[in-house]
């Protein structure tokens, strides 16, 4: 009695002619885990930026200005990137 009930419960969304919903559900949070990541490291990159001396930003093609314009940027402002 109890595999049978087991089964059916385990079945039951086939049964009903319920879609699984599961798998979509699971790649929706998986690229938000990712955009969540993503947005982080954007902020804590800009921020680092704003550390470097003005040697180094001029090594790296840089002016103040431009430091500052970038972390200035919302995190949420990523320009170019595919969810």
């Amino acid at each position: 009695m109890k595999t049978l009930i087991g089964t059916w419960l385990c079945n039951a969304s086939s049964v009903a002619g319920w879609p699984d919903r599961a798998p979509a559900r699971r790649d929706r949070l998986a690229r938000w885990r990712r955009r969540l990541a993503r947005w982080s490291r954007l902020r804590h990159e800009r921020q680092q930026l704003r550390h470097l001396s003005d040697a180094m930003l001029r090594d790296i093609g840089l002016t103040r200005d431009d430091v500052e314009r970038e972390a200035s940027r919302p995190f949420w402002d990523d320009d170019g990137t595919r969810w």
